[in-house]
């Protein structure tokens, strides 16, 4: 694909977006209880979270020695890091456990712009739970990856499959969709874009979607957009899912673009059909 690859790529992908819904299997019946902490809202106006090291070795977030040694070349390189991801919690689930890291996001949300896991500056990724309930038994919670989380803010996450991350560079063919998409200014075309990703999109062979299953040993590229904050193109890899169920990922940024801006002074376009409501 060649020059710019404006947003309407986005929708001229909308008959396919039937295509992806049937295909998917339907889940027992389940509520996602997850929601933006209560008072996110008040963090914006604090200074931003001091940044992580891109790999820590000390607390609840230590990553396995293991895996340190293991990806100790890849880790040599810039924009490079590995995070242990928690579970999110969900506070009235059975299976809720009390937080373990005194943090807003308790350690489940990670932002590769800021190096931080502290939710509430423009996260980038989730370590998401869904409750899962059959008739009045609630079963083990399932876990997910997650992108956009506050307002017109939204994120195109994709499984490349076994692709070692030490291979992707920013320039990979594979990341070609997500490094040339242009996310649209208008508020009213990025919630439709933000609507569509939530139910999933191809191109080129490829989903795309804001949700993506957890797969050991996967590849997964991933575009994070938050408006006013930070754009991200990040190659990431699941190294590690542990009895706790966290899961441990080494990172890749591929692409710091400029900050996205979005016009939420600008009118409605009457004419302007979302293919999803």
């Amino acid at each position: 694909m060649k020059g710019r690859l404006p947003y309407l790529l986005l929708l001229t992908c909308a008959l396919l977006v039937t295509s992806v819904v049937a295909q998917k299997p339907l889940e027992p019946v389940s509520n996602d209880y997850h929601l933006p902490d209560s008072d996110w809202m008040k963090n914006w106006s604090r200074r931003r979270p001091a940044a992580e090291p891109r790999v820590v070795t000390k607390g609840v977030l230590a990553t396995a020695e293991a895996d340190r040694l293991t990806y100790a070349g890849f880790l040599s390189q810039k924009n490079t890091g590995l995070v242990r991801l928690l579970p999110r919690q969900v506070s009235n689930s059975k299976f809720y456990r009390p937080a373990t890291l005194k943090i807003n996001g308790g350690g489940a949300y990670y932002s590769f712009a800021n190096l931080s896991h502290e939710y509430g500056f423009g996260s980038d990724l989730e370590l998401a739970t869904t409750v899962i309930i059959h008739g009045r038994d609630e079963q083990p919670p399932e876990h997910h990856f997650l992108v956009g989380f506050a307002g017109a803010d939204f994120g195109l996450l994709t499984n490349i499959g076994d692709v070692p991350i030490e291979s992707i560079s920013p320039k990979d063919p594979s990341g070609e969709f997500l490094l040339n998409y242009k996310p649209p200014s208008a508020e009213q075309r990025a919630h439709c874009e933000q609507r569509m990703l939530g139910v999933g999109i191809k191109y080129a062979g490829q989903t795309y979607a804001s949700r993506a299953e957890i797969q050991m040993n996967s590849t997964y590229l991933l575009r994070s957009i938050n408006y006013g904050i930070s754009d991200v193109l990040v190659a990431f890899r699941v190294v590690r899912q542990d009895a706790d169920e966290s899961v441990t990922i080494a990172w890749k940024l591929l692409k710091d673009f400029n900050r996205p801006t979005l016009d939420r002074n600008s009118r409605p376009d009457p004419n302007f059909k979302c293919p999803i409501r």
